[in-house]
C-alpha cells in the first residue's frame, strides 16, 4: 500500500507542504459537489415536510379540541363499518358474476371483443344497480347540510342553500326511481335468459328465484354501502382527529429519517477523506524522516486531528446542514 501511495500521489511526497495540500485534495475529492448536492436536496426536502407539517400541526390542533368518541367506541364502529362494506363488496362481485353467466345466452361467440362485451354489461348492470340505490337512499334520508359560505349575508347563504338543496334532491328523487326501475328492467332481462336456459336444460332451479337474486343482490349492495357511511358528527371528528394525528406524526418520523439521511452523506464523505488522509500522513511523516526532509508544522491546521478536520468537511456543506445536524443532534438527547 505504501508503494502504491508512493506512485499515485509523489508530487505530495516531496513538497515540504505535502501533508495539508492532501489534506485539501482529500476534502476536496471526497467532500464533493455530489455529495454537497444530494446533502443540499435532502435539506430542501426537509424544509418541505417541515412546511407540511406545520399546516397538519394547526389540523392536529384543530381536531383535538373538537368532542369525540373514545378509542375503543370509534374502533367497535369503524370495524362494524368496514364489515358492511365487505357485505358490498361480495354482494356486488357476486352479482357480476351472475350477470356474466346469463350473458352468455345471449352473447355468444369467441374473441377479445365478445369477452369484454359480456364482462362490460355484468360490470355496468351490477356498479350501476348499486350507485342508483347509493344516491337514492342518501337523497331520501339526507345527512347532515354543509353550510355554503360566501355569500353577502348568513340570510341569504341559508336561503340560497336551501333552495339548491330542495332543487337538487326533488330533480333526484323524480331520475333515480327511473334509472333504479330502468336498470333493475335490464338486470330482469339478462337474468331471465338465464333463468329459463337452466330450466330448459332440466336443471333443478327456482325460475323466480334467480331471477330475483340477480335482481336484489345489487339493491343490498347499495344498502350496505349508504348504511357504511352514515356517521354521526362524533364518528366524523374521531376519524378526522386520528387521521390527522396519524399525518403529524408520519411527517415527524419522514422528517427525523431524512435529517438522518443528511449526517450519513456527510459522515461518510468525510470519514472516506479522513481513512485516505490519515495513511498518507503516516507514509509522509515517514518518507520525512528518511530523507532528512524538515518536519511539517501543521499545528494550525485542520487537518491537524480528525476534529478539526471533520468541522473543515462540515463547512463545505454549507450553514443550513450544519444547522440540521445541530437539530437532529438536540432532538436525540
Amino acid at each position: 500500500m505504501k508503494h502504491l501511495y508512493r506512485l499515485l500521489y509523489g508530487q505530495f511526497f516531496q513538497n515540504l507542504n505535502g501533508i495539508k495540500l492532501f489534506a485539501e485534495r482529500c476534502i476536496n475529492r471526497y467532500v464533493s459537489k455530489a455529495a454537497v448536492k444530494k446533502a443540499n436536496i435532502l435539506t430542501t426536502y426537509v424544509k418541505v415536510l417541515k412546511e407540511e407539517r406545520a399546516k397538519r400541526k394547526d389540523e392536529y390542533a384543530e381536531c383535538s379540541s373538537l368532542d369525540r368518541m373514545d378509542d375503543g367506541s370509534f374502533a367497535l364502529k369503524r370495524s362494524k363499518s368496514r364489515a358492511r362494506m365487505i357485505v358490498v363488496y361480495v354482494a356486488i362481485i357476486f352479482e357480476i358474476f351472475l350477470n356474466y353467466i346469463s350473458t352468455l345466452i345471449f352473447i355468444q361467440g369467441e374473441g377479445l371483443l365478445y369477452f369484454l362485451v359480456r364482462w362490460g354489461i355484468a360490470i355496468i348492470l351490477a356498479v350501476a344497480a348499486m350507485l342508483v340505490t347509493d344516491a337514492l337512499l342518501f337523497n331520501l334520508l339526507p345527512s347532515e347540510s354543509v353550510r355554503i359560505k360566501g355569500g353577502l349575508s348568513k340570510i341569504e347563504d341559508d336561503a340560497y342553500f336551501e333552495k339548491t338543496e330542495k332543487t337538487k334532491r326533488l330533480i333526484s328523487l323524480i331520475l333515480l326511481p327511473i334509472l333504479l326501475v330502468a336498470v333493475e328492467i335490464a338486470i330482469l332481462g339478462v337474468a331471465k335468459k338465464r333463468a329459463e336456459d337452466l330450466e330448459s336444460n332440466g336443471i333443478d332451479i327456482l325460475f323466480y328465484g334467480f331471477i330475483l337474486l340477480s335482481m336484489s343482490l345489487p339493491i343490498i349492495a347499495g344498502y350496505f354501502k349508504w348504511h357504511s357511511e352514515q356517521h354521526g358528527k362524533l364518528y366524523k371528528n374521531t376519524e378526522r382527529f386520528h387521521e390527522a394525528k396519524k399525518m403529524y406524526h408520519v411527517l415527524n418520523l419522514s422528517i427525523t429519517a431524512t435529517m438522518k439521511d443528511i449526517k450519513n452523506v456527510v459522515e461518510n464523505s468525510s470519514r472516506k477523506a479522513w481513512d485516505v488522509f490519515v495513511r498518507f500522513k503516516l507514509y509522509k511523516e515517514n518518507y520525512n524522516r528518511k530523507n532528512n526532509i524538515p518536519i511539517e508544522n501543521i499545528e494550525t491546521h485542520y487537518c491537524r486531528n480528525s476534529e478539526m478536520f471533520f468541522a473543515e468537511a462540515l463547512n463545505r456543506f454549507g450553514d443550513e446542514v450544519k444547522l440540521i445536524l445541530k437539530e437532529l443532534q438536540e432532538n436525540q438527547k
